[in-house]
C-alpha cells in the first residue's frame, strides 16, 4: 500500500513513524541543495526540547553529528549535538518531514473509523454507522466544482472563469494537508493580497491565475468569519499550530495555545527526579519533575495569561488550568518546603528580585528574562547530557558515557536502622562512603564503590575509582559470569568487612540464555562529573584525563558538568531509591548494606570495596607547570572539558564555558604537561 503525499512522492505506508519512534534511528543530514553531509543520530524530537539557546520548534531536530569529513563539516562537531531541519535529515531515503507527515495522515485514518461514546470514550468493536460526506470529500467532486459556477463573487466574474480541473486538483490537495500545514496556507495569504490597478479591488494569485478575495474563499471553502479571524490573527503575527486533539472534542483556541505555553514553561525549567513517580490517569507510572523554587501554580497561570494575552488571546480560569495540569502536565511538582533536593542559588535570587520589583516594569521584565534565559541554559546542558547517554547505548564500539557522583556517607554509616533507637544513637558508627556509577549500555551497566571513610574524598579517590570502573567494564559482565569481585586480601580489616559477602550472589538476576564475553573500551569517552570544583574540576583530575589518552587508552576524552543547582540526574535517582529502602530496611554488616543497594538498581548494581586508593597527587608531581606562566588557573568556570593527542603526539586540553559556546577554545589547545629541554618532548610519569 503506498500513500500519497505533496507532489506525488510516494512513499510506503510501513515507515509512518512518530517523533518519539524517531529518536536513536541513524540518519543521513543534508544541505540546502541536497548534498549529503554527514551521518547523525537523533537525539531530540520534542518540539519543545533545547539544544541550544531556544527550543527546537516543530520544524527542527537534534542530531548527533557522526563522521564528519573535514572539507564539509568541522571534526569539531562530531559527537556533538546540533539541531538540523527535518526536511534536510533523511531516514531510509525519505526526510523526517514526510515520514512524520505519514504517521499524521494514518492516525487520521485510524481515529476516523472510531465510534465516538461520550466525549473522550471509543468502542472500536465496530465500525460507526456511515455519516454524510463532510467538505473534505463532496467538497473535492465535480458536481461541487460546478456549483462554483453559480457563485457571484465581483464584476470580473472569478468563480465562473476558473478552470474546473484546476480547482478540483487545489481541493484535493488542501484537504489532505494536515491541520497547521492548511491554517498555514490561511493566515498566509494576506501577505500576498494585491490592489488591481484599475478598480482597487484585493486580488491574489493562486496557480498563477489572479482572482479576487471572495473567489479564494469559495475555492478553499473558508467562511467569511473565519476569513476576518484568519486576518486578524495574522496581523498580531500567530503562527500556524496543530491543536494536538485527533477524535476528540476540539478545545477552544485560547486553551490551545494555554496547554502550548504552560509546557514550554514548565518542561524547560523542572529538574527530573525518577526515583519519585506520580501516577497517570491512564495507570502509567512516570518520574516526577521538580520545578525550580518559588514556582507557584498561581504565578504560572498568571505569567501563561500574560504571556497569551500578547497574542491576543483571552486568558483561561483556574479550573481550566488545573484540568490542563491534571491531564498533561501531571508529573510536575512544586518543591515542599521540607523537600531536603539543594536549590539552586541563582533561582532563589530571581525569585527574590522579582517578588521586590513591580510587575508589567522594565525592571521585572529584564529579571523574568535573564531567569529564562538561565532555564534555558541548564536544559541545553541537561540535554548534551541525555546525547552523550543516547550515543553510548546505540554506538557500543565507538563512546562510552559515565556518569559519576558520591553519595551522602551520614546515610550510610553501620550500622543502618530504619528506626532511630536511642540506646545504640550514642555509640560511634562505622562511617562508609559510596560512589555511584552509570556506564550507559556496557557491561553491568550500574556499580557501586564502597570505601572506608578514612580516605579523603579528593582527587585521588576519583582516580582511583575511575581507574577500578574502566578495570570492570573490561572484563566479563557479573551477571553472565555470576562472580562478585569482593574476596579477602590478607589484610584484618578489609577480610572483616567482608564477611558474608556470599548473600550478595542472591540477588544476582538469572543469568543470561547465552554467555557474555568481555569487550573492550572504545575509543571516545564521555564523563558526566558532579559540578563540585574540589573533588572533580582540580588540575590533578585534569592531569588524570588527559593521561588517557597520552597513554593510549581512549582517543579523546570530553568531561561535562550540568549546572550548579540543576544537577540531579539518573545517578541521583539511584541513590534516592537505595535511601527509601533504607528507611524500611536495618543493615547492620557491609555485606547487607551492599545487598541492599544492588536490589535498588535495575539493573543490578555490581559493588566492590576499594581497599587502598592510589596517591596520584604525588605519581604527577614535578611534570607539570606548578608556579609558571602555564600554569592551569581560572578553569572552574568552564561546564565542558576536551583531551586529545595532536598529530605531533602533544597531549592537549580544550574547554567551553557552556555547551552552546559555538567552539572549542582556545584554537591550539592547552598543553598540561611538562616539556623536556633538552628533547623538546612532554614528559610523562614512568608507568
Amino acid at each position: 500500500m503506498l500513500t500519497y503525499i505533496d507532489l506525488g512522492v510516494q512513499i510506503p505506508h510501513y515507515i509512518g513513524l512518530s517523533r518519539a519512534e524517531l529518536k536513536g534511528k541513524a540518519v543521513v543530514l543534508f544541505d540546502d541543495e541536497g548534498h549529503a553531509l554527514c551521518d547523525g543520530l537523533v537525539c531530540n524530537t520534542n518540539p519543545l526540547d533545547c539544544v541550544d539557546n531556544s527550543i527546537l520548534g516543530a520544524d527542527d531536530v537534534g542530531v548527533i553529528i557522526m563522521n564528519p569529513t573535514d572539507n564539509v563539516i568541522s571534526r569539531d562537531w562530531e559527537n556533538t549535538l546540533h539541531r538540523w531541519p527535518l526536511s534536510r535529515t533523511k531516514f531510509d531515503g525519505h526526510t523526517l518531514a514526510e515520514i512524520l507527515l505519514v504517521h499524521h495522515n494514518a492516525t487520521r485514518e485510524v481515529q476516523s473509523h472510531r465510534r465516538l461514546l461520550g466525549k473522550r470514550q471509543y468502542n472500536t468493536g465496530r465500525m460507526c454507522a456511515p455519516r454524510p460526506p463532510g467538505k473534505k470529500i463532496w467538497g473535492a467532486t465535480e458536481e461541487h466544482a460546478r456549483m462554483l459556477a453559480s457563485e457571484d463573487c465581483c464584476s470580473g466574474r472569478c468563480c465562473q472563469v476558473f478552470p474546473r480541473p484546476l480547482l478540483t486538483s487545489i481541493r484535493k490537495h488542501y484537504f489532505a494537508l494536515p491541520f497547521n500545514a492548511r491554517k498555514l496556507i490561511a493566515l498566509s495569504v494576506f501577505q500576498t493580497i494585491q490592489k488591481h490597478e484599475h478598480n482597487g479591488r484585493e486580488m491574489v494569485i493562486v496557480e498563477g491565475i489572479s482572482i479576487c478575495i471572495r473567489a479564494w474563499m469559495n475555492i478553499y471553502m473558508i467562511s467569511r468569519a473565519q476569513f476576518n479571524r484568519n486576518k486578524a490573527e495574522s496581523l498580531m503575527g500567530v503562527r500556524s499550530r496543530d491543536h494536538g486533539n485527533t477524535g476528540t472534542k476540539k478545545p477552544r483556541p485560547n486553551t490551545v495555545q494555554a496547554r502550548a505555553t504552560l509546557g514550554v514553561l514548565v518542561e524547560g525549567r523542572a529538574d527530573a527526579m525518577p526515583h519519585m513517580t506520580r501516577t497517570l490517569p491512564t495507570g502509567e507510572k512516570i518520574g516526577t519533575e521538580m520545578l525550580p523554587v518559588g514556582t507557584t501554580w498561581c504565578n504560572l497561570l498568571e505569567e501563561v495569561n500574560n504571556l497569551d494575552k500578547d497574542l491576543g488571546y483571552t486568558p483561561i480560569s483556574m479550573s481550566t488550568f488545573s484540568r490542563l495540569h491534571r491531564q498533561h502536565y501531571k508529573q510536575y511538582v512544586i518543591k515542599s518546603p521540607g523537600d531536603n533536593f539543594s536549590r539552586c542559588g541563582t533561582c532563589a535570587t530571581f525569585k527574590d528580585l522579582l517578588r521586590i520589583h513591580t510587575k508589567n516594569t522594565a525592571g521585572h521584565s529584564a529579571i523574568s528574562n535573564a531567569s529564562l534565559r538561565h532555564l534555558t541554559l541548564q536544559e541545553a546542558h541537561r540535554n548534551s547530557y541525555y546525547k552523550d547517554r543516547i550515543l553510548s547505548r546505540y554506538a557500543l564500539n565507538e563512546a562510552l558515557c559515565i556518569i559519576h557522583d558520591k553519595m551522602d556517607f551520614g546515610k550510610t554509616a553501620l550500622p543502618v536502622f530504619a528506626h532511630k533507637n536511642k540506646r545504640v544513637d550514642k555509640y560511634e558508627r562505622f562511617p562508609i562512603s559510596i560512589a555511584g556509577m552509570i556506564a550507559h549500555g556496557h557491561s553491568d551497566v550500574n556499580y557501586a564503590h564502597y570505601v572506608l571513610d578514612m580516605y579523603p574524598s579528593d582527587a585521588n579517590f576519583t582516580v582511583t575509582s575511575i581507574m577500578k570502573l574502566l578495570c570492570q567494564l573490561e572484563v566479563q559482565p557479573v551477571c553472565s559470569s555470576r562472580h562478585i569481585p569482593i574476596s579477602t586480601i590478607g589484610d584484618p580489616l578489609h577480610d572483616a568487612l567482608v564477611v558474608g559477602a556470599e548473600k550478595c550472589l542472591g540477588v544476582l538476576p538469572l543469568p543470561p540464555p547465552e554467555s557474555i564475553p568481555p569487550n573492550g573500551l572504545p575509543p571516545l569517552l564521555l564523563v558526566q562529573m558532579d559540578n563540585c570544583s574540589k573533588d572533580n574540576k582540580s588540575k590533578y583530575n585534569m592531569l588524570f584525563w588527559s593521561s588517557l589518552t597520552a597513554k593510549g587508552i581512549f582517543r579523546e576524552v570530553r568531561l561535562s558538568f550540568l549546572i550548579v543547582g540543576h544537577t540531579h540526574e539518573d545517578v541521583d535517582a539511584m541513590f534516592g531509591r537505595f535511601g527509601q529502602r533504607l528507611k524500611i530496611e536495618d543493615c547492620h554488616t557491609l555485606p547487607d548494606l551492599m545487598a541492599s543497594f544492588m536490589a535498588a538498581g535495575e539493573p543490578t548494581i555490581v559493588p566492590y570495596l576499594i581497599h587502598e586508593v592510589a596517591d596520584f597527587k604525588e605519581w604527577v608531581k614535578g611534570y607539570y607547570d606548578e608556579t609558571g606562566e602555564d600554569r592551569l588557573i581560572g578553569h572552574s568556570k568552564a561546564h565542558q572539558f576536551r583531551f586529545y593527542v595532536n598529530p605531533k603526539g602533544v597531549p592537549l586540553m580544550q574547554y567551553k564555558v557552556y555547551c552552546t559556546d559555538p567552539s572549542w577554545v582556545p584554537e591550539g589547545g592547552i598543553a598540561l604537561w611538562n616539556v623536556d629541554p633538552i628533547t623538546k618532548k612532554t614528559m610523562f610519569p614512568p608507568g
